[in-house]
């Protein structure tokens, strides 16, 4: 795994920050010197960040005019949904597999504790951020169990590319209670000691969760 300065790091959190909190839009361009400008850092940790965010599809950089949000595509969608399948398709696999140890029992506790403060947070129809953060550091959880830090690299990444229309899902009436149950579903299926059962439980949403977001990227696109 390519290790990062401080520098360049601080430059990755601080644009990945700002991409969550919606401030760039599509279609418009910002300019890497004027970032730099504002965080106090040179222009070289902001390229160094931009070009992790383009290998990662968050961000396009075009010569001479700067840099802008990437498009998220079908492909896109589809491609991340299936390997995220495959990577936490193998960890709640391993997971069930190996229930009765300390560390397995550790993360069950951590996935019960996300899914019942879920339960409560589906209600909040006000406040969808708090549900979604939730959603995102239980698969986080999961993949941590692997201990593999690729997993969650990789984990960062789709996260960040897929957050706006992973929200939007949750504005669908009810999806906030389908989903807690699929994550209910899943954590019994761990918990039953079948590995076949939590990776057909965790191919399911992850399969629901997949058409959803297609479903809001092609109603975005015919606006």
């Amino acid at each position: 795994m390519e290790k990062y300065t401080p520098l360049q790091e601080k430059a990755y959190q601080y644009l990945k920050e700002e991409i969550l909190k919606g401030r760039f839009q599509y279609g418009k361009f910002y300019s890497e010197t004027k970032i730099a400008a504002e965080t106090g850092l040179s222009r070289t940790p902001i390229k160094d960040a931009l070009t992790r965010l383009c290998h990662a599809k968050y961000v396009d950089i075009v010569p001479s005019k700067g840099f802008c949000l990437h498009k998220i595509t079908k492909d896109d969608i589809k491609n991340s949904y299936e390997l995220r399948s495959a990577i936490e398709g193998y960890c709640v696999s391993s997971l069930s597999s190996a229930l009765n140890t300390p560390k397995a029992q550790e993360t069950i506790k951590k996935l019960e504790e996300i899914i019942n403060r879920m339960e409560k947070e589906a209600d909040d129809k006000e406040n969808l951020k708090d549900f979604l953060l939730s959603d995102m550091e239980l698969h986080k959880v999961i993949l941590s169990y692997s201990g593999n830090e690729e997993f969650l690299d990789l984990a960062d990444s789709y996260n960040l590319r897929q957050y706006e229309y992973a929200r939007e899902t949750f504005k669908i009436p009810g999806r906030t209670h389908t989903a807690h149950n699929e994550h209910l579903k899943l954590l019994n299926a761990i918990k039953s000691g079948s590995s076949a059962d939590a990776f057909t439980a965790l191919k399911d949403h992850m399969l629901t969760t997949c058409n959803l977001v297609l479903k809001s990227l092609i109603e975005d696109t015919e606006k």
